[in-house]
């Protein structure tokens, strides 16, 4: 269920990547994909919502630009 301003708009939902863990035996930073990775890659990233909006990003109180209403990943 989106989350909703006081007027009833939906706000976006802020993404951020969820950063990598230092694995002490391996020495190397690492993140649990629970087997839907199948070639490893310094590219391969997870989202999480992020609890804090990001710099820049409108309020609830701000008109969202048009321009916003895209997804871009």
């Amino acid at each position: 269920m989106a989350d909703k301003d006081e007027e009833g708009k939906e706000r976006p939902l802020i993404l951020r990547n969820k950063a990598p863990r230092w694995h002490e035996q391996l020495q190397c930073w690492c993140l649990n994909f629970r087997g839907r990775v199948t070639v490893a890659s310094v590219k391969n990233f997870q989202l999480i919502a992020a609890s804090q909006p990001a710099a820049g990003a409108p309020t609830p109180s701000q008109q969202v630009p048009p321009e916003h209403d895209k997804i871009i990943l």
